[in-house]
């Protein structure tokens, strides 16, 4: 874990150091980590994969969507430092997520569970996982209505250990820092985006812990330019 050192001074020292960006962007890492949204479910302390994520892919799947994902899951591999991975497998006993293209009535039959939630409720996708004691996400269920990459991406981000983001970022439309982990979703991963997925799979983040244990670590890799968001 980085700490800070004397030299660093106090943690109100370096809040003082950091921009109005950065400041702003560690209390969206709280909000949207730590599951604050109150639409989020997810542990009360830090969690997140610490092994690979291995994704399946059934129902309507295409050629084509199976091309998209992979290129998503090489956006996020290419983002993640802490040696977690994310790849697609063919088989299904060979995956700890699963997920599942087309209309919410066909997964009745195996995730019945899934299927109370979604079958008076308009959602055109939803996300579950399981972590264990030590607060490691190790496996994950993700239902998507249509083969658009926005949802995809933002139901994977769920399984990823990210709630809804807040107001703050999923406002106007057209702004650059719009972040797709809004319930309305964002077209694009914005460079906020990014700076979350690359801070959450840092090595220097543990698991089992309170976002004020994680608070100067978060603030020196800012400090140190580990994390740019821009």
């Amino acid at each position: 874990m980085i700490s800070c050192s004397s030299d660093s001074g106090t943690n109100e020292e370096i809040e003082q150091e950091l921009t109005e960006e950065e400041e702003a962007f560690l209390e969206e890492y709280e909000y949207i980590t730590f599951k604050l949204d109150p639409n989020s479910n997810g542990a009360p302390l830090s969690e997140k994969w610490t092994n690979e994520l291995k994704l399946f892919l059934a129902g309507d799947i295409t050629p084509e969507y199976r091309d998209l994902v992979e290129k998503e899951v090489s956006i996020l591999n290419n983002l993640i430092s802490d040696g977690t991975k994310i790849e697609t497998v063919s088989m299904v006993d060979e995956s700890n997520v699963r997920l599942y293209l087309g209309p919410s009535s066909e997964i009745e039959p195996f995730w019945p569970d899934m299927f109370e939630i979604l079958r008076n409720a308009n959602f055109s996708g939803y996300a579950v996982y399981s972590y264990d004691g030590n607060f490691n996400i190790y496996d994950g269920r993700i239902w998507v209505a249509n083969d658009g990459m926005p949802i995809f991406r933002h139901e994977l981000g769920h399984i990823l250990g990210l709630g809804h983001a807040s107001i703050t970022y999923c406002g106007d439309e057209s702004l650059n820092d719009r972040s797709y982990m809004c319930s309305s979703l964002a077209r694009e991963y914005s460079n906020f985006d990014k700076g979350i997925i690359e801070t959450l799979y840092h090595p220097a983040i543990q698991t089992g812990q309170n976002f004020e244990q994680l608070r100067p670590v978060v603030e020196e890799l800012l400090l140190t330019d580990d994390i740019v968001l821009w």
